[in-house]
Order: structure tokens, then sequence, then C-alpha cells
């Protein structure tokens, strides 16, 4: 795992990001533990980050081309 972030408006909400192997962004369910959506990348994932005034994911990648 490469980056991690608390979801400011859901509670247990956790984004994480894979490195050069992995190239994914995951949301889990902390409090169960249940992985809720897997998407992919196309690079490693260097930094996430949640907007706290929309309801979006901001991101940031390894390679240039992403």
């Amino acid at each position: 795992m490469k980056a991690i972030a608390w979801c400011p408006w859901q509670k247990g909400l956790l984004a994480t990001g894979g490195g050069t192997q992995d190239k994914t962004i995951k949301l889990w369910q902390a409090d169960t533990g249940q992985l809720l959506h897997s998407q992919e990348a196309g690079s490693q994932v260097s930094a996430l980050i949640w907007n706290r005034f929309d309801k979006e994911l901001l991101s940031a990648h390894g390679y240039t081309q992403n």
C-alpha cells in the first residue's frame, strides 16, 4: 500500500492506493474490513485525498502518463 486516506463525510470509509505492482485504488468499510470497490489506476498511486466540499477522491500518480 502506497497511499491511504480516511473519508471526512462517511464514517469508516477508507481509501487505499497501491504501489507499482498493485496500481489500484480501493475503497474499504473499515468497521467490517469489507472491500467496497477496486478501481484500476494504470500506475502506482502516490497520494490520495478526499475533497471536503464535494464527494470525490483525488489521486496523484507516480508515472507521468497518468
